[in-house]
């Protein structure tokens, strides 16, 4: 059997640093949308967790066809997070987004002292790319298509 499916809704991102992460995808457009500590007995439920407690935020990209849902868990905390991702690791690696200006925007994040996993590289003159990681390790690649007049 085969399975329809309509749309992604959104992707889920569980953070420590909420206003970090939050400051990061504004710069890039998203806007915060419902911002809100949740809890009680359906989040217990629907997580698995008992008396569990987060705040969450929807962040919207400018086009609004993106959702990145921010979740700060504040009860059970998390003690032990992970070692941030690299390029290789299995599983949801890397958010990418399609950016105008991109030697603009890495010059800007370079300033921020983010981690750049690759300089901009073209590829097969369609696109420019280039891999960074922001906080907490998120890793992001950013393209820029080129135009095919040129």
């Amino acid at each position: 059997m085969t399975y329809k499916v309509n749309t992604i809704d959104h992707i889920g991102l569980v953070v420590n640093d909420f206003d970090r992460v939050k400051k990061f995808f504004e710069d890039f457009g998203f806007v915060a949308e419902n911002e809100q500590d949740i809890e009680g007995n359906l989040l217990d439920k629907v997580m698995g967790i008992e008396n569990a407690k987060s705040h969450v935020a929807f962040m919207a990209s400018p086009n609004e066809q993106i959702k990145i849902e921010l979740t700060k868990f504040i009860n059970p905390e998390n003690k032990n997070p992970n070692e941030p991702a690299e390029i290789n690791t299995l599983g949801i690696q890397h958010i990418a987004m399609v950016v105008n200006d991109l030697a603009k925007i890495v010059e800007d994040m370079k300033l921020k002292n983010y981690d750049f996993i690759t300089n901009i590289e073209t590829h097969a003159d369609i696109l420019k790319v280039c891999y960074f990681k922001g906080p907490e390790g998120i890793i992001l690649e950013l393209a820029e298509m080129l135009d095919a007049n040129n």
